[in-house]
């Protein structure tokens, strides 16, 4: 099963299936034996609070032999769920019955993908990893400045749900940036977003200029923000952090909490280079009532098959489809044929 059909039979957000995935190290396409193990899992999370590392082995054990249940009440509680499970499965199963591919053959999971570009090999990897690229499609048409405002739009909605806090976080920072004259790339998940992504990111990545009167800029706006260095293990914790022109010549990579949201700042992006480099590799894109230049659809993904990172694997195969997508959507449109009278 890919990964937006076993999301829907399971009740969860492909997010939050596709992060449980990594978590327990499976390998795609699920098959129906791991989908109802992890529906089981995610009912022992929600309900008993056991965490999936602990309850996904257990109640696979529990599948593959009936005797394991009688070891565990916990275990013999999920397994009530099983029938829910299954029930999900079924309809799922029938909802995205198999097509054979032919003449007139459509992806059930990708309407909008003309069958022509489904052939391709990085449409076709991309549909085979479970992404959705129906939503990429939409987005590909829309300007990208306008994708950045939703974007900032929707982190401030859901900042106000949880902290109450008016800042506008991404948008905020740019805005800020250019009116303080900093040079600086948008690099990273946002500029993604500007290609056309669907993935959600909530953190700024710029490469900046290190001259120094840009860093002196850098350092003003970074103190007036109250930026520390944020550890992903204790993202509350504030230590000691003192922000100058020392703290740049250092430390060329910083990955900061501020109080619009997180900031990375790199001097250097690996396959691409210094600023200088990046900005050669960036085109302008309109936000608002600001200008920003944006790491260009190709370097992203030079850049990303460069890091090599596991985590950017499924990024770089979204970014792959993209470009083909920009591609079929920059072609001009056929040349009608008029017909003799």
């Amino acid at each position: 099963m890919r990964l937006g059909q076993a999301a829907a039979a399971l009740w969860v957000n492909e997010k939050t299936l596709d992060n449980a995935i990594r978590t327990l190290g499976l390998t795609r396409p699920l098959d129906a034996d791991t989908v109802r193990a992890l529906g089981l899992a995610f009912r022992a999370k929600y309900r008993y609070g056991i965490p999936l590392k602990r309850g996904f082995p257990a109640v696979r054990d529990a599948l593959k032999r009936p005797a394991a249940r009688e070891d565990d009440a916990v275990v013999r509680a999920v397994m009530a769920y099983l029938p829910d499970v299954e029930r999900g499965i079924e309809q799922e199963k029938q909802t995205y019955k198999p097509l054979s591919p032919g003449p007139g053959w459509r992806d059930p999971y990708h309407p909008a993908i003309p069958p022509h570009l489904r052939r391709h090999p990085a449409i076709r990897r991309a549909i085979r990893w479970g992404l959705d690229l129906s939503l990429n499609d939409w987005k590909v048409r829309r300007p990208g400045g306008q994708l950045l405002l939703q974007l900032g739009e929707s982190l401030r909605a859901v900042r106000l749900l949880q902290k109450g806090d008016q800042a506008m976080t991404l948008v905020a920072m740019w805005e800020c940036f250019v009116r303080d004259g900093v040079k600086f790339v948008v690099i990273g998940g946002v500029a993604a977003t500007v290609h056309g992504s669907a993935r959600v990111t909530d953190d700024l990545d710029v490469c900046y200029d290190p001259a120094p009167d840009n860093t002196a800029k850098l350092v003003r706006l970074l103190n007036n923000w109250h930026a520390r260095l944020h550890l992903p293990r204790e993202p509350e914790a504030r230590l000691p952090f003192v922000i100058d022109q020392r703290t740049f010549r250092d430390a060329p990579a910083l990955t900061l909490i501020t109080d619009h949201g997180r900031l990375d700042l790199l001097a250097h992006v690996t396959g691409i280079g210094e600023y200088a480099a990046c900005l050669a590799a960036s085109e302008e894109t309109e936000v608002g009532s600001v200008r920003l230049r944006v790491l260009t659809l190709a370097a992203l993904i030079k850049a990303k098959r460069a890091a090599g990172r596991t985590r950017d694997r499924e990024h770089l195969i979204e970014l792959e489809a993209l470009h083909v997508l920009k591609q079929e959507q920059a072609k001009p449109p056929p040349a009608r044929s008029r017909r003799r009278r």
